[in-house]
């Protein structure tokens, strides 16, 4: 009988299955951090905006709590925290480092939250388990935070961390400088990225988001030679987890660029607004020289913003002529760029010699087609932000201000989307969640759900296979990503993309069972039987533990057995079948494999008897097997070998009706 893959059939609350939680995980019925400690709360504090709510807290109840925005989906929600434990001096032996101890929720009253304060209790069977406490806190001053827990004890929290914020009601900044942008793009696949001066003057930390195409992470980078006058930088990327920046598709012109070219750059202009995707915008040389006749720098037609600066200035062949530092604030179009041959004298400068690209791979190619191949290579740089997400979280909201109006639009999209797909109103939710992603593009996990929603709502499996492959770009190690690109992949026909896939998920996450799963199948499909049988044993060792979402465990002992019935392993196969068929007896695919086994074994009666059941419970379940005339096809052949030619016959037909071609071959043989 054929392989079966099993994917859900209901597709409400799947949602909640399947949609990656980032650095929260569920383990029986409470939450943990993986990896949470204090250090983690002190950097996503320090230098980052928070809520009056948010810090490191004491109680009276002897636990050391961090307050701090909940992460759903893989980005911060504004309007919900979470409270993890730091450390206690209690004598229960539950909780731990890292556990989350509750959630709270704001109100429609400033400084009154919703509390679910969790305690530990014991189930009906003595197992430790939760209960939930909820309850109204108040927030009575910056450093103050009570509430009544359901059994009557006083809960009293002291704040400890950080100091000096006055609980005003908004957003905070905790000192040190301002946080700025601006662009950067490759010079050296060693991680040489050049800017402008004037992006990095003054900076206390500089890090690059985009390395890679992805912008949940920054990577710490260094300030290696600076020109002032010239206005350009040369930085380099010294981050632990930094493994090169690839080829560099675009050289360096030599010589200069005519009035009247046509040109056009690449950058990151105000982000907060405009997001985190790289901007095009392009126009022609209007002048050889700059500002007041700058023989330094071109004058250029390409409209630049803020946050451009540093940014790549291209030509019509997708060569580096120059790079962005400025704009005509009286003027409209009137940008100005620093000629790339001023870059030469300052790299003479860099403590070992680099060479640049002399290979232009964009000769030639369209304005679409040099984009898409230039703008990996182009870098968002912050400076100043010294926030690292220490949870390993979500992108984290912008710096100043508190939440952009542009976040909050997104994040009520997202929800309303969440809604319409609970009704089973697909298009409702593809449509809230292109608002979302149009009004906020940075998150990973809302190009995840509206792959999840082309992938199971809409069907449209290319569609699918963009997004995930945008959410796996974002955010490489979303191993959730890179199972549903798979899947996509595999809808597609593309099995080797499809195992490439679902390797990388098993190598974020080597429990991933529902992706070995699905790699397996892949493999039994291209006619890998021994790696696929590889792959169900990995699952078999993890089945007391494993939670699979895609499959069911009969169905793995199923498909290893089948794949060993068709290596000729009888005895192995049968052991495994009959097991498939203790733990899922309504299965109709099971009977059959097992059918297929006495046909093998030319155990006819039993072959017939097996069959039958199948196609009986395939028709009482509404089962659609992929290869429904085989049922047919083999109790026909049994039939005959039996004596029994005329019943036999008509099997036969009907599996050749059921599609089943080779049925009219033993047809023509058996049935004149």
């Amino acid at each position: 009988m054929n392989l079966r893959k099993l994917l859900p059939v209901g597709i409400i609350g799947m949602l909640l299955v399947h949609t990656p939680t980032i650095s929260q995980k569920k383990v029986a019925t409470y939450f943990n951090v993986k990896g949470y400690t204090e250090q983690t709360a002190r950097s996503y504090l320090t230098g980052t905006s928070i809520d009056p709510i948010e810090g490191i807290w004491q109680s009276n109840d002897g636990f050391k709590y961090a307050i701090e925005k909940d992460v759903r989906d893989g980005r911060r929600v504004p309007d919900q925290f979470r409270i993890i434990v730091l450390s206690h001096n209690t004598a229960s032996p539950f909780w731990q480092t890292s556990y989350v101890k509750g959630f709270i929720g704001k109100t429609a009253v400033n400084g009154i939250y919703n509390i679910d304060y969790y305690t530990a209790a014991r189930d009906y069977y003595n197992q430790i388990d939760i209960q939930v406490q909820t309850c109204i806190g108040m927030l009575e001053s910056s450093v103050l935070l009570s509430f009544t827990r359901q059994d009557g004890a006083k809960i009293m929290l002291i704040r400890l961390f950080p100091k000096g914020n006055d609980g005003g009601g908004g957003a905070a900044r905790n000192g040190g400088p301002s946080v700025s942008t601006g662009t950067g793009f490759a010079l050296h696949p060693a991680g040489y990225i050049v800017t402008n001066h004037h992006v990095i003057e003054d900076a206390q930390t500089i890090e690059v988001k985009g390395v890679g195409g992805n912008f949940s992470k920054k990577m710490k980078a260094e300030l290696m030679v600076s020109d002032e006058k010239n206005d350009l930088a040369i930085l380099r990327i010294k981050d632990p987890s930094f493994s090169g920046l690839g080829a560099i598709p675009f050289a360096w012109r030599q010589g200069t660029a005519e009035v009247g070219e046509n040109v056009f750059v690449l950058g990151y202009p105000m982000t907060s607004s405009m997001g985190e995707e790289v901007k095009l915008t392009n126009g022609i040389i209007s002048s050889r020289t700059g500002f007041k006749g700058d023989i330094s720098t071109y004058q250029v037609s390409a409209p630049i913003q803020p946050g451009n600066s540093g940014g790549p200035l291209f030509d019509k062949n997708g060569a580096v002529i120059g790079i962005v530092n400025a704009r005509h604030s009286k003027a409209e179009n009137a940008s100005y760029a620093i000629k790339a041959g001023y870059l030469k004298s300052l790299m003479e400068l860099l403590p070992q010699p680099i060479v640049l690209p002399n290979i232009n791979q964009q000769q030639g190619k369209s304005l679409t087609e040099q984009v898409r191949a230039a703008s990996p290579f182009v870098y968002l740089i912050v400076v100043n932000d010294a926030d690292e997400p220490g949870s390993g979280m979500a992108p984290e909201q912008p710096k100043t201000g508190g939440v952009s109006s542009a976040t909050q639009r997104a994040a009520q999209f997202y929800q309303e989307a969440e809604e319409l797909w609970k009704k089973q109103d697909m298009r409702g939710a593809l449509g809230k969640m292109n608002l979302c992603i149009e009004a906020s593009p940075e998150y990973a996990g809302s190009y995840f759900f509206r792959g999840y929603i082309y992938y199971y709502g809409i069907k449209n499996f290319e569609k699918a296979l963009e997004d995930f492959n945008r959410a796996a770009q974002m955010q490489p190690d979303m191993e959730s990503a890179h199972l549903y690109r798979g899947l996509a992949n595999d809808k597609l026909g593309k099995n080797t993309e499809a195992i490439a896939d679902f390797s990388r998920a098993i190598a974020i996450n080597k429990d991933n069972t529902d992706a070995y799963f699905m790699r397996a199948f892949v493999k039994s499909t291209i006619n890998d039987r021994w790696g696929s049988i590889a792959d169900y044993d990995e699952i078999i060792k993890r089945e007391k533990t494993a939670k699979p979402n895609i499959y069911k465990m009969g169905t793995v002992y199923n498909n290893k057995g089948y794949g060993l019935l068709q290596l000729g392993q009888m005895d192995e196969s049968k052991k495994y079948l009959d097991k498939a068929l203790i733990m899922e007896p309504k299965e109709s695919y099971i009977w059959g494999s097992l059918g297929e086994w006495y046909y093998t074994k030319e155990e006819y009666k039993s072959c017939i008897r097996h069959m039958e059941k199948s196609v009986e419970l395939a028709a009482s379940t509404g089962t659609r097997n992929s290869d429904p005339g085989l049922p047919h096809y083999l109790m026909g052949l049994s039939k005959i070998k039996l004596g029994k030619q005329a019943e036999g016959c008509k099997d036969l037909s009907k599996a050749g009706e059921l599609g089943k071609a080779i049925a009219y071959q033993e047809i023509a043989k058996y049935c004149r």
